[in-house]
């Protein structure tokens, strides 16, 4: 971990950005931002993060099958990737609204049913001035069965901005 911040450092500038991504009430993803909990941030370098959340599967994102929707799983990954970027935002580099997704692949192994509590562990793998990599592995709290594993490329949306 960097000597700039400490456990709690990481987990203040993760509640931050988690505080400035809210969805708005009618937003899809409104529901489970009400019920997340973020148990440990970790800024690891520079460029850096790493992230962990839980939280229960809410009959709102259930198919028909009664299981945790596909389209579901591939929101909350790209949101904690928002949250774990934050970790490595610095003013001139990734900062504000820092970056977007370009490209969001998501493998599918499991299941999840509704009121079960799931672990999502996601990391910054590297970013650079203009790209990122983000990974993430979405598991069952209660036997650690991996429901589904995502990658995510970013890029930066404050390159190429004005400097006034």
């Amino acid at each position: 971990m960097s000597d700039r911040f400490s456990n709690n450092e990481a987990m203040e500038t993760v509640r931050k950005q988690i505080k400035r991504l809210q969805p708005a009430p009618e937003s899809f993803m409104h529901a489970w931002s009400q019920c997340f909990e973020l148990v440990e941030a970790q800024k690891l370098s520079d460029t850096r993060g790493r992230i962990v959340v839980r939280f229960p599967v809410l009959k709102e994102y259930l198919n028909v099958a009664g299981t945790l929707h596909g389209g579901a799983q591939s929101a909350i990954h790209d949101q904690c990737g928002g949250m774990a970027k934050s970790l490595i935002e610095r003013p001139g580099f990734w900062d504000s609204a820092g970056g977007s997704t370009r490209s969001l692949t998501v493998t599918f192994v499991g299941w999840a049913v509704e009121g079960e509590m799931l672990r999502e562990e996601f990391e910054v793998a590297h970013v650079g001035k203009r790209l990122g990599l983000v990974r993430g592995t979405l598991t069952r709290e209660r036997d650690g069965a991996t429901i589904s594993a995502c990658q995510e490329d970013i890029a930066n949306a404050d390159v190429g901005k004005p400097k006034i």
